[in-house]
């Protein structure tokens, strides 16, 4: 179990370099249980520059320089991911995102199939996780984006930036996601209620979080979530989303630890 999350904004957005920062803490800090072995960032600026920020550890306890921070606080669009390792040792070479041809991949689950994809590959990965087997394995066989949901895979969620396209991507493969868009922002993860309180402790407002169901290959916009491709094997639309009903609980010192400075 990984735990994804991120935000994207629009240039019209009114989001605070501040609010940047502590929804990008509180995300990280929220995600911990489901992963404390490393984590990273992918953050594109608002002068539309891509950096990638890794660490072993949590995100709570790294000691990011002030220039990292201040990528965040200039962040156009934060992608997330807390690593619980199953694949590979704790390197960081195993740490996500991983970077192969246009895409920069996040992955939350465990790729059945990643031995044959190991084989099958024409582009070594870096590290060793199934997660970048697999996306070896895609972009050396010419996949495109909807192909992810056709893989030998059965509960697992990916976050996916395609560089030459400069689009975000979310694909829920017997996994959802939860998001909340407002205005010209939208923030998600893989929990409804990590989603809820972390855009709390960002914003001041309380708002339930819409499910991002599974089986979809789906395009995240500032506006709103744009459905690209539905497997015909999807389990459909949840009606109930029980995660939000969970006690709004949260501990407010998670915007307080002060990595590298606010």
């Amino acid at each position: 179990m990984c735990g994804l999350y991120g935000f994207t904004t629009s240039p019209r957005s009114k989001m605070t370099q501040k609010q940047k920062h502590d929804l990008t803490v509180a995300l990280g800090f929220k995600s911990e249980p489901r992963g404390e072995d490393s984590f990273g960032l992918l953050v594109k600026s608002m002068k539309n520059k891509l950096s990638t920020i890794k660490g072993l550890g949590t995100l709570k306890d790294s000691d990011l320089p002030k220039t990292q921070v201040k990528l965040i606080k200039d962040a156009k669009f934060m992608m997330g991911h807390n690593r619980m390792a199953s694949h590979g040792e704790v390197t960081l070479k195993n740490c996500h995102p991983f970077q192969l041809g246009n895409w920069i991949m996040s992955h939350n689950g465990v790729i059945s199939g990643h031995t044959r994809y190991k084989k099958e590959t024409t582009m070594l990965p870096v590290g060793e996780t199934d997660s970048e087997t697999l996306l070896s394995w895609l972009v050396s066989k010419n996949k495109v984006i909807n192909d992810f949901l056709k893989v030998e895979t059965y509960h697992d969620a990916f976050t996916v930036y395609d560089t030459a396209e400069d689009k975000l991507y979310i694909i829920t493969k017997g996994k959802e996601l939860y998001y909340i868009q407002d205005s010209d922002m939208l923030v998600y993860s893989s929990e409804s209620i990590i989603t809820s309180s972390s855009y709390e402790i960002a914003t001041g407002k309380v708002r339930v979080p819409e499910i991002i169901p599974c089986d979809r290959v789906s395009e995240l916009t500032p506006s709103g979530i744009q459905t690209i491709e539905h497997s015909p094997h999807s389990s459909g639309l949840i009606q109930n989303n029980p995660g939000w009903k969970q006690a709004w609980e949260y501990d407010t010192d998670a915007v307080k630890y002060g990595y590298g400075g606010r």
